[in-house]
C-alpha cells in the first residue's frame, strides 16, 4: 500500500497531517458529484499518492470555491477532546469550505484568537501542531464560545457533515442529477421532458439565499446568464463542480439531507401500478394499472398522463406532475367508461321506474353523461326525441329550403369610362361657377 493510502487508513486522532485533512475524505466528499470515470481516476491517483492530480480530477483547482488557508477550531469540541482523551485534534468537518458552524454544538468556528488576533495554524504546514485550550499568547479559547442561530449556516454544516461521513456514498453525479430533475419537476421548475426553467430556478435560489449569506460562505452569486454555476450544474454538464455548490442546491430543494434518498427516478406521475378509479367496479382504488401514457398539454405545456384499466377498460387522464401521493386518486378527465360500466348502465336502464337522475346517482356520474350513452340504444322514460343536439341542428338545416342561384351574370363596370364621365361633370360645374356673378 502506498504512503498516501497508509496515511488515509488511520483513524483521525492525535496525529493528523494537513494532507490528511484535505484528501482523506476527498473520495467520500466528492464521489456523489463526480462521474463513475472520475471516481475511478481519483482512486487510482490516491493509490499513486498524487494529491495535486486528485484536485484536478475532482474540479477543486478550477472551482470558484477556495480552501481556507487557516485551520478552524470549535472551542466546545476542543474542551470535550481534552476531557475525554487528554489531547485535542483537528476535526475534518470543521475544515470544509463553507462550514462556519460546528455541526455538533452549533458554535461558531474559530480561525484566530479574538483577543490577540493570532491564527491557530496554517494548513500549508506539513505537520500542524495539535490545538490546546489556549492560543499562543495564553488566551483561554473556552471563553470565545458563540452560539449561532442562523438556520442556513447550521443546515449547511449538517449537510456537509452528512456527506463527509458517506451519506451519499452510493450515488454518483448522474444519479444526483436525476434526483435534481425529479424534484424540480415536482416543484414546477422543470418540464416533463427534463428542460429546466433556468431563470425561474435562479429567482427561487436568490429568494432563499441572500447575498450576505453567500458572501459569508465565499460563494459567488449566480449571474443572470446561461453559463453561471447554477445553470451548469442543472444542465448535466461534464464538468465537475465543488460539493459546496451541490450542497446549496440540495439544501434548497430538500429539508434534510436524508430526504433526497426518498426521491425516486424521474417521472411526473411516480411509478405504478396506479389505481383504477371506476366507481362501480369491484376493484375501485385497487392498483391494477401497470402503465401510463404521458403526453404534453398544448396549452399549459404540463405533462398529461392517461391511465387505462386492463380489467374494466375505464380510462382517465390528469395533468401532472403529482405534488403528493394523494394525487393518484384524482381524475382530470374521463376518456372512456369501458364495457363493464356501459353494460351495467344498460341493465339498470331497463327498469322503467328509474329516472335519469336516479341512474346518474347509481352510476356516479352526470345525468348528461347517462343521456349521451343511452341515446340510440335504449329509449328513456318520457324521452321525446332521441337525437343529439348536433343531429337536431343537422336535420333542421336540411329542412330549410335553399335559394336557387341565378343564371344572370353580373355586369362589370368599365372604370375608365366612369372616370371620363365624372371628369366632364366636374368641368361643367367649374364653368357654371366661373360664369356666376358674385355680388360684393
Amino acid at each position: 500500500m502506498s504512503g498516501y493510502l497508509s496515511r488515509c487508513t488511520r483513524d483521525v486522532g492525535f496525529h493528523v497531517w494537513c494532507e490528511l485533512i484535505h484528501f482523506h475524505t476527498l473520495y467520500l466528499y466528492y464521489k456523489p458529484f463526480c462521474s463513475i470515470q472520475q471516481c475511478r481516476q481519483v482512486k487510482e491517483e490516491m493509490a499513486a499518492d498524487k494529491s495535486q492530480r486528485i484536485q484536478m480530477i475532482a474540479g477543486v483547482m478550477a472551482s470558484i470555491i477556495r480552501i481556507h488557508k487557516v485551520l478552524k477550531i470549535c472551542p466546545l469540541c476542543l474542551q470535550a477532546d481534552l476531557d475525554q482523551f487528554g489531547e485535542a485534534y483537528w476535526h475534518r468537518t470543521h475544515q470544509l469550505p463553507g462550514v462556519l458552524v460546528c455541526p455538533i454544538h452549533n458554535c461558531l468556528l474559530l480561525e484566530k484568537c479574538h483577543q490577540c488576533n493570532e491564527d491557530f495554524m496554517d494548513q500549508r504546514i506539513q505537520y500542524p501542531a495539535l490545538p490546546t485550550a489556549f492560543c499562543r499568547n495564553h488566551h483561554a479559547l473556552s471563553e470565545m464560545v458563540r452560539i449561532v442561530e442562523d438556520l442556513r449556516l447550521i443546515g449547511l454544516s449538517d449537510f456537509s457533515n452528512y456527506i463527509l461521513k458517506g451519506g451519499y456514498s452510493e450515488y454518483n453525479k448522474e444519479q444526483m442529477y436525476d434526483k435534481y430533475i425529479q424534484r424540480l419537476i415536482r416543484l414546477g421548475y422543470c418540464t416533463a421532458t427534463g428542460r429546466v426553467k433556468q431563470r425561474e430556478v435562479r429567482e427561487f435560489f436568490l429568494s432563499q439565499y441572500n447575498p450576505q449569506f453567500l458572501t459569508q460562505i465565499a460563494v459567488k452569486l449566480p449571474e443572470d446568464n446561461d453559463f453561471n454555476w447554477l445553470s451548469t450544474i442543472l444542465r448535466k454538464s461534464r464538468r465537475s463542480q465543488h460539493p459546496l455548490l451541490h450542497i446549496l442546491i440540495i439544501q434548497l430543494l430538500w429539508d434534510s439531507p436524508e430526504s433526497i434518498k426518498l426521491e425516486g427516478a424521474s417521472s411526473p406521475f411516480g411509478f405504478g401500478p396506479w389505481p383504477c378509479l371506476n366507481p362501480i367496479s369491484d376493484h375501485h382504488h385497487v392498483n391494477v394499472i401497470p402503465h401510463v401514457k404521458i403526453k404534453r398539454c398544448s396549452n399549459t405545456r404540463r405533462p398529461v398522463g392517461t391511465f387505462e384499466c386492463p380489467s374494466c377498460g375505464f380510462t382517465y387522464s390528469r395533468r401532472g406532475p403529482d405534488q403528493d401521493r394523494s394525487a393518484i386518486y384524482t381524475i382530470g378527465r374521463i376518456k372512456k367508461f369501458g364495457p363493464i360500466w356501459i353494460s351495467q348502465l344498460e341493465q339498470l336502464s331497463k327498469d322503467h321506474a328509474l329516472g335519469l337522475r336516479e341512474l346518474s346517482r347509481l352510476m356516479k356520474c352526470d345525468p348528461k353523461t347517462i343521456k349521451r350513452y343511452l341515446i340510440g340504444s335504449i329509449s328513456l322514460k318520457n324521452e321525446v326525441n332521441n337525437l343529439t343536439n348536433f343531429q337536431q341542428r343537422k336535420k333542421k338545416r336540411k329542412a330549410t329550403p335553399t335559394t336557387k342561384k341565378s343564371n344572370v351574370t353580373p355586369v362589370r363596370v368599365d372604370w375608365a369610362i366612369r372616370d371620363q364621365e365624372i371628369n366632364m361633370l366636374i368641368k361643367d360645374a367649374i364653368k357654371k361657377l366661373n360664369n356666376k356673378r358674385v355680388s360684393l
